[in-house]
């Protein structure tokens, strides 16, 4: 008997091996016991003024975020038309008239490889008026499709 009348159990009297329980090594209770410490703090969280204050800050921004990517879109959409008429086919021109050598100018639309980024398709329109404003490479688009159209 043990400490207050409770049972000795040792693990050999249980036979727990390592092969019984495969499915949680060490390092992962270890981890599964750090993350429960952490989501004990949660409940601190409502308590916070400030932290409410974070929290409805940040639900007002979704909600007010759907009028702004809806406009966003919008101007997306107009302009990946216009991008469709004015520019349709334009790269591919430009494609076919590169110089097959290695000496590429580093930094130039060929050397990028941005030939699937153009305004052959609507959604291909999207993704190069997306890397034109994200991307930072607006100067690259405007000298290769400069240099494709001739102007």
């Amino acid at each position: 008997m043990g400490i207050h009348g409770s049972p000795i159990v040792s693990l050999k009297e249980l036979d727990l091996t390592q092969k019984q329980i495969p499915f949680l090594t060490l390092w992962e209770a270890i981890k599964t016991c750090n993350m429960l410490f952490i989501y004990r703090l949660v409940r601190f969280l409502p308590a916070s003024k400030n932290i409410r204050i974070v929290v409805g800050t940040v639900i007002d921004e979704i909600r007010n975020g759907g009028a702004f990517f809806g406009v966003l879109f919008s101007f997306y959409y107009a302009y990946s038309i216009l991008g469709m008429e004015l520019f349709r086919g334009a790269v591919d021109n430009l494609y076919m008239r590169q110089n097959n050598t290695d000496a590429m100018i580093c930094g130039t639309y060929e050397q990028l490889e941005y030939w699937p980024n153009g305004f052959d398709d609507f959604f291909s329109s999207i993704v190069t008026l997306y890397n034109i404003m994200i991307v930072n490479q607006w100067h690259v688009f405007v000298t290769g499709f400069r240099s494709a159209t001739n102007t």
